[in-house]
């Protein structure tokens, strides 16, 4: 299937080029020969869309951020349910840094649902959305999703944050650990989607 799409572009491709060389004037030079990868050619679909400047870097900086975060996010979901009182590094009950005393209080739950089952779905999303797949698609959706997505995730934080300094007046290790993975991964899709900008097409 994908032998066959490849040799219907280069057919269009061919076209094109045997049409752009009989429309020029007599005695003027060739029209300079496209290179379709430059200009990413037709989609299934058939929408012209401009390829991406190739990358590995964002998924494989993304992808273990994504993993990490989904691990921990699932064990801070279990102990929820379960009333179990979190491993909390460096921390003791009363002392400032005081994990219990973050995941049970009323800042630990948003509109009924617990805060880390927002950071499950938030971390899954953003595995699918940090593929390699995902990262050389030219789809806006799928750029402007992913980048999106990293903003909220960034937003939520900075609330869990302010309402642990501020509100509760303790510090949650475990929570502070998913803080920091995904700011991490807000960086990676921010300069990772600066560095996969569409390229212009020729045309």
């Amino acid at each position: 299937m994908a032998t066959g799409r490849t040799a219907a572009r280069r057919r269009r491709h061919l076209a094109m080029r045997s049409s752009l060389r009989a429309a020029a004037a007599p005695g003027a030079a060739p029209a300079t020969d496209l290179d379709e990868e430059a200009w990413g050619g037709e989609d299934d679909d058939g929408a012209d869309r401009p390829a991406v400047q190739p990358r590995r870097w964002p998924a494989l900086a993304g992808m273990p951020l994504c993993v990490a975060g989904l691990g921990l996010a699932a064990y801070l979901t279990v102990i929820h349910f379960q009333g179990v009182t979190p491993v909390c590094p460096l921390g003791s009950a009363g002392g400032v840094v005081d994990c219990a005393a973050v995941v049970t209080s009323p800042q630990s739950s948003i509109l009924g649902i617990p805060v880390p089952v927002y950071g499950l779905l938030f971390f899954l999303a953003m595995l699918a959305l940090q593929t390699p797949w995902a990262w050389h698609s030219a789809s806006p959706l799928i750029r402007r999703g992913r980048m999106a997505a990293a903003a909220v995730g960034v937003g939520m934080i900075l609330w869990l944050i302010y309402a642990e300094l501020f509100i509760i007046g303790k510090i949650c290790i475990d929570c502070t650990t998913v803080h920091l993975l995904t700011f991490g991964l807000f960086c990676t899709t921010l300069f990772g989607t600066i560095a996969t900008a569409p390229e212009p097409r020729y045309r």
